[in-house]
C-alpha cells in the first residue's frame, strides 16, 4: 500500500467515525451517559446550568452546512516542496497528540518549555528566545503566528493546538489557498459573527470580559460589520512564501496583545477585514475542523 493509498483509507475510517458520532443515536446516548454520570455523582447543578447554558448558546449559533466535499482536497503537490507541521505545548498545558499517520514529505515539530518531553515522531524543540519574559498563552501565540520566522526553510506550514491530533497528509490542503492572503483555515461551524462569538465567550466564561467588551466597542466604532464570518483558529495553514499571509499573521498577533482579551479567534476576522480583504479570501479548509478526517480533537489535559 502506498502512502497516497494508506492516508485515503485512514481518512475513510474516521469520515466512517465521524458519521457515527454524527447520528441521532450517538448523540441521545451520549446524552444520557452524562446525565447517569452526574445523577450518580449527585451533580443536579451541573445538569441543570449544562442545559441552560446549552439553551442560551443556541441562541448565538447559525447551521451550517457541511459536506463531504469539503474535505475533498485534490492532489498531493510534488514531493520536493518542503512541508512543516508544528505545534506548540507550554505549562503543561496539553498531552503531546503523537500523529496517527507521518509523511515522509513532512516535519513534525514540537515547540515547548518542558525539556523531558519526548515523542515517537515530533521532533523536540525549543521555544525561541524571542518569547523570554512571556506567560505561556502569549509564548503560544507568537509561535502560532510567526510560522515565516521560525521555519524559514520551508515553503509551506501548518499549526495545529496542542490537543489536535494529525491522522493523515495534510498536504494536499495547499489547494485550498488564497493568493490574496496565503492563508487557510476552517470556518466556525456554530457562529459567523464575531460579535456574537464574544457573547458565548463571556457565557462560557473564556477570556477577559472586560476587554472583550472594549475590544468589540472599538470595532463597532470602526464600522466591523456584522455577520462577517468567523473561523477555527486551531489549524493554520500558511504559504510561508507569500508576504500577505506574513502580514496578516503579524497584524493578528499585534491586535491579539493590544485587546488582551486573550482571545485570537476574535481578532482574525477584523484584521482580516481592516487589511482589505473579505472573508472569503482566507482560503477554505472545511465548514468544521470537527468534521475533518485529517484531524481529529481531543480536550486539553
Amino acid at each position: 500500500m502506498t502512502d497516497k493509498e494508506t492516508a485515503a483509507a485512514l481518512e475513510a475510517l474516521r469520515c466512517s467515525e465521524l458519521q457515527l458520532q454524527a447520528s441521532r443515536e450517538y448523540r441521545i446516548g451520549l446524552k444520557i451517559c452524562r446525565a447517569i454520570q452526574d445523577l450518580r455523582h449527585l451533580h443536579f447543578g451541573r445538569m441543570l446550568s449544562r442545559e441552560i447554558r446549552c439553551r442560551r448558546m443556541a441562541r448565538y449559533s447559525v447551521r451550517t452546512a457541511v459536506g463531504e466535499q469539503d474535505y475533498i482536497y485534490g492532489d498531493y503537490p510534488q514531493d520536493s516542496q518542503k512541508f512543516v507541521v508544528y505545534t506548540c505545548i507550554t505549562g503543561g498545558y496539553d498531552h503531546i497528540q503523537e500523529p496517527l499517520y507521518t509523511s515522509p514529505c513532512i516535519d513534525y515539530v514540537l515547540l515547548t518549555d518542558n525539556d523531558r518531553l519526548a515523542s515517537k515522531h515530533w521532533r523536540i524543540c525549543p521555544i525561541p528566545q524571542q518569547t523570554a519574559g512571556m506567560n505561556p498563552i502569549l509564548v503560544n501565540r507568537y509561535v502560532k503566528f510567526h510560522p515565516a520566522e521560525l521555519f524559514p526553510q520551508y515553503d509551506y506550514a501548518v499549526y495545529v493546538d496542542g490537543n489536535i491530533q494529525v491522522l493523515s497528509d495534510v498536504r494536499n490542503m495547499v489547494n485550498r489557498l488564497h493568493d490574496s492572503t496565503g492563508l487557510a483555515l476552517h470556518r466556525h461551524d456554530s457562529r459567523d459573527c464575531l460579535y456574537k462569538e464574544v457573547q458565548v465567550c463571556k457565557m462560557v466564561k473564556r477570556g477577559n470580559p472586560e476587554k472583550l467588551t472594549a475590544q468589540m466597542e472599538k470595532y463597532r466604532q470602526e464600522g466591523m460589520p456584522e455577520h462577517f464570518g468567523m473561523y477555527e483558529a486551531n489549524i493554520i495553514l500558511s504559504d510561508l512564501h507569500n508576504p500577505e499571509s506574513q502580514k496578516l499573521l503579524s497584524a493578528w498577533w499585534e491586535e491579539f496583545l493590544a485587546s488582551e482579551s486573550m482571545r485570537d479567534q476574535v481578532a482574525l476576522p477584523y484584521v482580516i477585514w481592516k487589511s482589505g480583504h473579505r472573508c472569503e479570501e482566507v482560503g477554505f479548509l472545511g465548514g468544521s475542523m470537527f468534521r475533518n478526517p485529517k484531524f481529529k480533537k481531543v480536550e486539553h489535559s
